[in-house]
């Protein structure tokens, strides 16, 4: 039940990303962020990321915009998508000034091996997992991975900096043996993603099927199929042999051309063997030409196999080559100061030329190193222009964000690309200066001069100094921390000494100038006090006299002893 549960989720993500057929794509589907997350663990784990046999069609078949004109994980691209198709697309993306991925303390298995030839099916997983950027832990996906098989998933909400606790997994009953790799990922509430391979589970089981699915064959109806005569859905007749002796589960069957979205549907299979059809329908002005027709199969020992059957060759006068593009678009305000403000409204202006006319864009800033945040707007006609608002937490990084556009069309071509870019500023950075001294002083003191946040250009000559005679200063900066000068001052002359930085001397990563600092103003005095007596008494004296002791400026702990 699991594994078709599973299936069942791949086959929403497809809908949701517009890779289905017509017939699919009419249902409505609701994924949840978590879940989108837990299909990239079940089918792109790390160390099977470019082995996949589900990587082409999850990834779909992209064009020159890249990896379908989208930034950061798979999970995000997925979630993208799943903005585009979903009544209540999920909540902007966007995250603290965290810089660090959170990471993996422990991670252990018990019973350790899982001897499956006992009745053992089912292990207890205990994680410890910290996060040391501050934003706290958010959520972890816990896997089991072995080359070649589905990974076996759960996953758990979690809190604080650091979070202990156990999660069980469950192995199919023909589940193949081996070692299998422990490994988790783990977001933080920035939206850094961390994790990896935390230890490994050792499987004993005589009854493990090691055999993949194989497609004995594989077959299109009418082919070639002429969409000038009217002809729109293809019948693929499938033949699949599972010889492991587990039994085979489901297949995803679809047909797939470099440029365009999959067209995809699924199937339940029972048995060593199973026959069958089902049926394709290509859109209206879909692209003319050979499309491979692919299917992966899954066992019920959770072993992937299949690849492509056979071709099928499109014949479309009608067909739409040509992809939508970004005619113009643009940020407003720009830059944006979250300080005052976090939403920034985009304007965009897209064009499809290839006549099929444009369906839908996601509309996305995106930051190296961040998640993208991201909407979606539905479009219509050969030319669509309008705006949409995106909002940013106020905790967002500050810097340069590209504002791009991934754009479909009714053929199922996709376009887009960077728009325009976004400055994103956090008001102005700001200098503290400081001293243990106060008040006045006799000698040397010490100063402590520090950013709000990193600056670039900032130095000990960049602080301005009144009456100050010498200095040594000890200076730190970097992109990542905030630029702090400790010194030691002599004054130069009794009287007041000052000490600031000025206006305009540095900037942070998003070109934002500081803003003067404060004044650290002391009074020093470093003359010694004169004394001077006088008396109006005349000489001679030949009793008690006045005398006036007269100071060149105030003074303590002077007494009539201390004549």
């Amino acid at each position: 039940m699991r594994k078709f549960i599973q299936a069942i989720a791949i086959i929403l993500i497809l809908a949701a990303q517009g890779l289905c057929s017509k017939a699919l794509a009419q249902e409505e589907w609701t994924l949840s962020p978590d879940e989108i997350a837990i299909l990239e663990a079940q089918i792109l784990s790390s160390d099977e990321r470019s082995e996949s046999p589900f990587l082409s069609l999850y990834m779909g078949n992209c064009n020159s915009v890249g990896a379908c004109g989208l930034g950061g994980t798979a999970t995000e691209r997925a979630a993208q998508r799943f903005n585009a198709e979903s009544s209540a697309p999920m909540p902007p993306v966007s995250f603290a000034e965290d810089g660090f991925a959170p990471t993996i303390v422990s991670l252990s298995a018990s019973p350790n091996p899982l001897d499956m030839d006992s009745g053992q099916r089912t292990i207890t997983v205990s994680y410890d997992f910290s996060d040391a950027g501050g934003s706290g832990l958010d959520r972890a996906i816990i896997f089991l991975s072995k080359s070649g098989t589905n990974n076996i998933t759960t996953s758990t909400d979690l809190s604080g900096d650091s979070a202990t606790g156990t999660v069980q997994l469950t192995l199919p009953a023909q589940a193949p043996a081996g070692e299998y790799n422990l490994q988790a990922l783990i977001y933080d509430n920035a939206g850094n993603q961390g994790g990896g391979v935390g230890g490994t589970l050792q499987v004993i089981n005589s009854a493990a099927d090691e055999l993949e699915p194989v497609i004995v064959s594989m077959s299109a109806s009418p082919n070639p199929l002429n969409m000038d005569s009217g002809q729109r859905t293809v019948s693929i007749a499938y033949n699949f042999s599972d010889d492991g002796g587990s039994g085979l589960d489901r297949a995803i069957i679809y047909l797939s051309k470099t440029g365009t979205n999959n067209i995809v549907t699924s199937t339940d299979l029972t048995g060593n063997s199973a026959s069958g059809t089902v049926q394709l329908s290509l859109p209206d002005q879909a692209s003319a030409g050979e499309y491979n027709i692919q299917a992966i199969i899954y066992d019920n020992a959770g072993n992937t196999g299949g690849g492509i059957g056979g071709t099928l060759e499109v014949i479309n006068s009608a067909a739409d080559e040509i992809d939508p593009t970004i005619v113009s678009m643009v940020a407003s305000p720009n830059p944006l100061d979250i300080e005052t403000g976090r939403a920034v409204t985009i304007n965009y202006n897209f064009a499809d030329e290839g006549g099929s006319g444009l369906d839908r864009a996601i509309i996305y800033l995106s930051k190296s190193g961040t998640s993208n945040i991201t909407t979606s707007v539905n479009l219509s006609g050969n030319s669509a222009s309008g705006s949409v608002e995106i909002t940013l937490l106020e905790t967002a990084p500050t810097g340069t964000y590209n504002v791009q556009a991934l754009i479909y069309d009714n053929a199922g071509n996709t376009g887009g690309g960077v728009g325009d870019t976004l400055t994103v500023r956090n008001g102005r950075p700001q200098f503290n200066v400081t001293s243990t001294s106060s008040g006045t002083i006799t000698g040397s003191f010490d100063v402590r001069v520090e950013s709000s946040r990193p600056v670039t250009g900032f130095d000990q000559s960049d602080i301005s100094l009144v009456n100050i005679a010498s200095s040594a200063w000890n200076c730190t900066s970097s992109t990542s921390q905030p630029a702090v000068c400790t010194g030691s001052l002599a004054p130069a002359n009794d009287g007041e000494v000052r000490v600031f930085v000025p206006e305009g001397v540095a900037q942070d990563v998003a070109g934002a100038t500081n803003e003067a600092s404060n004044i650290l103003t002391l009074q020093y005095d470093g003359s010694h006090p004169t004394v001077a007596l006088s008396s109006t008494a005349t000489e001679p004296v030949s009793g008690a006299f006045p005398l006036t002791v007269t100071f060149s400026e105030d003074v303590t702990g002077f007494e009539l002893s201390d004549l």
